[in-house]
């Protein structure tokens, strides 16, 4: 196992210049593979075809993508080097699996929102069935990131739903984003699952800080346009999405009481 010396920060650039220029005009949030939608309860929408193309799709992915060297990195440097070459197998599988989904559910906005969000759940329930193999920074950054990253998806859907055909315009910097995501949940849920051992706390820091500002950046482009006009904005800030987290993450542990009255509950804390 190697192990990093030194603290180091991983930033957004850091993993390559990743701007893929979609061409569908379909929101991909996390990875949509066929397994996740079958765990989301969501196999009636993809027909046969589809299914045998996504199956296809992901046999490929799974025989080119390798995870080790960027878990493994001795260094930044090393990581961002092995994230841009598995960033050009991952891009081939988003675009594919994308355009197969979008031309199967025929442009329906409705379906690719329920889609987004569940398989996105599925994603994040992945996190939270071993969420003691992540410290609890770690762990409160990626499902930050992927909720974000998710509701920001959905509010774009949302308004593309609301916007006559002709007008649509692919949200081009939220799928750049998007698929950063995916890239490093899929590399750290290659860790979570054991696919890949002995991966240095400090590259799962670097890998989550990445996921975080993924979130970051997400709810900032949510603000510039005006996706939150009921209000939400201050819900979805990182911050507070990274408190939600830990709670979520403190009730599935056990590191909750429950108090029938305000005296009781002010008894306990003194205790």
């Amino acid at each position: 196992m190697v192990v990093a010396t030194k603290p180091q920060e991983l930033k957004l650039e850091s993993l390559g210049d990743i701007n893929p220029a979609f061409r569908v005009p379909a929101s991909q949030q996390i990875a949509i593979t066929l397994a996740a939608i079958r765990e989301a309860g969501l196999d009636e929408y993809i027909d046969e075809t589809t299914r045998q193309l996504l199956d296809e799709y992901e046999d490929a992915f799974n025989s080119k993508f390798n995870a080790a060297p960027i878990l493994l990195a001795p260094n930044k440097r090393a990581m961002a080097k092995a994230a841009r070459e598995c960033a050009d197998v991952a891009f081939d599988f988003y675009f594919d699996t994308g355009r197969a989904i979008w031309k199967a559910i025929e442009n329906d906005y409705t379906k690719l929102r329920e889609l987004t969000i569940k398989c996105s759940t599925a994603v994040e329930d992945s996190f939270f069935a071993n969420p003691e193999r992540l410290t609890r920074k770690s762990f409160s950054k990626i499902i930050a990131g992927i909720r974000i990253l998710r509701h920001t998806g959905e509010r774009i859907i949302q308004r593309m739903e609301d916007t006559p055909l002709e007008d649509r315009i692919p949200p081009i910097g939220y799928f750049s984003l998007a698929f950063l995501g995916g890239l490093v949940t899929t590399c750290v849920l290659s860790h979570v699952n054991q696919d890949v051992v002995g991966t240095p706390t400090s590259n799962l820091r670097l890998l989550a800080d990445a996921m975080l500002e993924v979130g970051n950046e997400a709810h900032q482009m949510a603000v510039d346009e005006h996706l939150y006009d009921d209000g939400q904005a201050w819900f979805w800030h990182p911050q507070w999405q990274l408190g939600e987290a830990e709670a979520d993450l403190d009730r599935l542990q056990g590191r909750v009481k429950w108090s029938n009255s305000v005296d009781t509950l002010i008894e306990d804390l003194h205790r």
